[in-house]
């Protein structure tokens, strides 16, 4: 006798299964996008949040000093994440370090801090019923068009910071532009600038001449919360059990120290808009200053674009790597020098606000000008073509995730992928 066994195959649809590989597809793209963006897209919430629901971020920064926390992992986790082996390519470039340092640290802040001293549309600081340096007849309550006296120190503070390491190398790997260079002077400048911001400050800015600001207190402070931790954590670096486990790690340990910073914003915001402060600040107002920063972030790129392409002296590489070196700011570094600085400075929040969307926008615009001032691969420098396009093909894979293009407009901030010491 014999038995039949009746086998029941489900047949899924073709359409069914494409469609399920069409979400996954969606999915991976919008998780590619948003690691990719990671900065960005925390620094716009950190405002959201920070404005809408201030009370978490407020009550915890009562009980711990969180910002400090956050500054000091941020430099320690930048540091622990520093290679510097493709510096030594540039260390005999004398001439473009000598240019792209006067032009970050000297030229390009004072020129700043000195038109931003004469713009009238500035008001008060928030709850003062004097503006110290007379530009106009505003009280506190009548904020003009460029908000208050806040916004104006904001954006001094921000122009006299050095370029930002990661998002820079991104956008010269992108142009074709000089790598090792990038480093060596994105490295030499955040060092020197612990040391050249506060007195600038003092010496350029009439607010902080007013608030009596005690330079070799906010000195003191800046090393231990920014070039100690930066230090420390490249010393560890060097250890080679230290180094194995920063490898290994590496795209965590990135995200946590970029999460360090938006932990910045997030309180600082929060703190001012629990104060009630950030209601007298119009979204005009604000959308003002950053216009009126990003004017002079973009002036920076296109005069040092100019000035560097008419010196006999420096190649395409060379000019496109310290046009963009110039106008691009490191956003951590400002936001200790206003978290040093005495209440007297005015609200901190307001000062770092400005901040955020100027650096936002700058990205945008360096975009743009990468898309357009792209140097061409004929052009050679001291590496090899073998060797700039091994490097190249790595940041690229990385800034790409698992997509197969790069967007023009992507905002490019996320770091290169640790592979050398």
């Amino acid at each position: 006798m014999t038995s039949k066994t009746t086998v029941a195959v489900e047949v899924k649809p073709v359409e069914e299964a494409a469609k399920n590989v069409e979400r996954l597809s969606v999915l991976i793209i919008l998780k590619n996008f948003c690691l990719r963006n990671f900065l960005p897209i925390g620094i716009i919430f950190s405002v959201v949040i920070g404005i809408f629901l201030p009370q978490p971020a407020v009550f915890l920064s009562e009980k711990i000093p969180v910002v400090q926390i956050c500054i000091i992992g941020l430099f320690f986790t930048i540091g622990v994440r520093l290679r510097l082996v493709e510096a030594k390519s540039a260390v005999k470039s004398y001439k473009e370090i000598a240019v792209g340092s006067l032009l970050i640290l000297f030229l390009g802040p004072v020129i700043a801090a000195t038109v931003l001293n004469t713009v009238p549309q500035f008001g008060t600081f928030i709850d003062d019923n004097h503006n110290w340096k007379n530009s106009s007849n505003f009280s506190s309550e009548e904020i003009p068009i460029l908000g208050p006296e806040e916004f104006r120190l904001a954006l001094q503070i921000y122009l006299m910071c050095p370029n930002a390491p990661a998002a820079t190398l991104i956008l010269v790997t992108q142009a074709n532009g000089h790598r090792g260079l990038t480093i060596l002077i994105s490295v030499l400048c955040t060092i020197l600038s612990v040391f050249t911001v506060p007195p600038m400050l003092a010496w350029l800015v009439p607010t902080l001449q007013n608030v009596h600001i005690n330079v070799g207190k906010v000195l003191l402070n800046t090393v231990l919360r920014v070039l100690l931790p930066l230090l420390i954590g490249r010393g560890l670096r060097c250890v080679s059990p230290v180094k194995k486990v920063v490898k290994k790690w590496n795209n965590t340990i990135k995200y946590i120290g970029l999460s360090f910073l938006v932990g910045i914003f997030l309180v600082k915001v929060s703190e001012t808009s629990a104060s009630g402060h950030l209601g007298r600040v119009s979204a005009v107002s604000i959308l003002c200053v950053v216009a009126l920063g990003t004017c002079f972030t973009t002036f920076n790129l296109i005069s040092s674009y100019g000035f560097i392409s008419v010196l006999p002296w420096f190649s395409d590489k060379s000019t496109v790597t310290l046009s963009i070196l110039s106008c691009l700011r490191v956003v951590g570094l400002p936001a200790t020098i206003v978290d040093v600085l005495p209440e007297s400075a005015g609200d901190k929040g307001l000062l770092i606000l400005p901040m955020v969307f100027v650096y936002l926008a700058t990205l945008l615009i360096l975009n743009a000008f990468v898309s357009v001032a792209k140097v061409k691969d004929e052009d050679t420098d001291t590496k090899t073509t073998a060797q700039a396009d091994a490097e190249k093909a790595i940041d690229i894979k990385d800034l790409r995730g698992q997509t197969n293009e790069v967007a023009v407009f992507t905002i490019y901030t996320d770091e290169i992928s640790d592979t050398k010491l």
